[in-house]
């Protein structure tokens, strides 16, 4: 399907039109993903822009014609429910359409998001994970979560079947795992069939429609992750090259490449000197890991302390590439602290 990135806009001139073809009411759908509406148009639109009602300034939108007569809206930030927006766009005239996100969309069971969405993932990622709105039911991944190439066609045992699936405790986080012999240069499976991910190319994350939570109710439509990937990262964990930095409350440490956000979650604290014990980080999104200090963590002097436990997506540690031969890794068994004063 093509798809194609309709620019930022301000409608402002056109609203002023009496040509708008005001509160068309075509089907709309929404999609699991808050950023996602489908709407039922007989012709391709152009000019699409979405915007608050009565706002100046327009959020960008990706247009997606779908086989089955609707076309996919995906919107730059997720719509909030009970929020009304307008649609703008053209099929022969300029036409506004209103839309809600009724709150009760909200409830269903769908995907959140995909960890490291805003970044590019290098080919020899070893893992990634989706987060649902609802726990979900076991039993399901084989025949609703695939990966698929640019072309939509789905990659046959890119993850790896462990006969159990990795959910967490409370099943709303699923572990997509790589198929690791596919990844580690020089074994087997790597050798015969490569890697499920070349670099510099696009990959599709899908979650069919069906799949259900643990009370039985099934997704509504289905969730679609578009990745690009890089070269493969294949170096050892370097925290001289990360970031601290201040906004707000927020103390957030930037990474220089795709960490693995559960470890990152798992690994990492922080020590102020004004502050018993370790500070574990909120979050983690856009390539950093966040603490929520107050006022009281503007200028302050951190020290960072690093688990061994820390990987990078592809599985490199603070010792040891991931593609090390086996009986030549380093012993990496100790807590590293770095002082993070120098960087705020």
């Amino acid at each position: 399907m093509l798809a194609r990135s309709v620019l930022l806009a301000v409608f402002i001139a056109v609203m002023g039109s009496a040509s708008i073809a005001d509160e068309v009411a075509p089907a709309v759908q929404w999609g699991d993903d808050p950023r996602d509406v489908l709407v039922q148009l007989t012709d391709m639109p152009e000019d699409v822009t979405l915007r608050l009602v009565g706002a100046d300034h327009a959020m960008g939108v990706d247009v997606t014609p779908r086989e089955d007569g609707w076309v996919a809206l995906r919107t730059q930030w997720p719509l909030l429910s009970g929020v009304a927006y307008e649609v703008l766009y053209h099929d022969g005239q300029t036409r506004r359409l209103v839309i809600e996100r009724d709150a009760q969309a909200e409830l269903g069971p769908g995907v959140v998001r995909v960890s490291n969405q805003n970044e590019a993932l290098p080919e020899n990622t070893l893992r990634l994970y989706l987060h649902f709105k609802t726990p979900m039911a076991r039993g399901q991944v084989q025949e609703f979560v695939s990966l698929r190439d640019s072309e939509n066609r789905e990659l046959p045992h890119a993850f790896l079947n462990l006969g159990v699936e990795l959910w967490s405790r409370d099943q709303t986080r699923l572990t997509l795992l790589f198929d690791p012999g596919r990844i580690k240069q020089g074994v087997g499976p790597n050798l015969a069939i490569g890697s499920p991910l070349q670099a510099n190319q696009t990959f599709t994350i899908v979650v069919a429609e069906g799949m259900e939570d643990a009370t039985g109710r099934p997704i509504k439509f289905a969730f679609r992750h578009d990745f690009d990937t890089a070269e493969a990262q294949r170096q050892v964990i370097d925290p001289g090259q990360w970031s601290l930095t201040h906004r707000g409350d927020w103390v957030s440490l930037v990474f220089d490449g795709p960490m693995d956000e559960q470890s990152a979650l798992r690994s990492l604290a922080l020590k102020r000197a004004d502050t018993p014990g370790l500070l574990l980080p909120d979050k983690v999104e856009a390539g950093a890991v966040h603490w929520n200090l107050g006022e009281a963590g503007q200028g302050q002097a951190y020290d960072l302390h690093i688990a061994p436990t820390l990987e990078d997506v592809a599985g490199n540690t603070l010792c040891n590439p991931f593609d090390t031969e086996f009986g030549a890794a380093r012993a990496c068994d100790e807590v590293v602290v770095v002082s993070m004063e120098s960087r705020l």
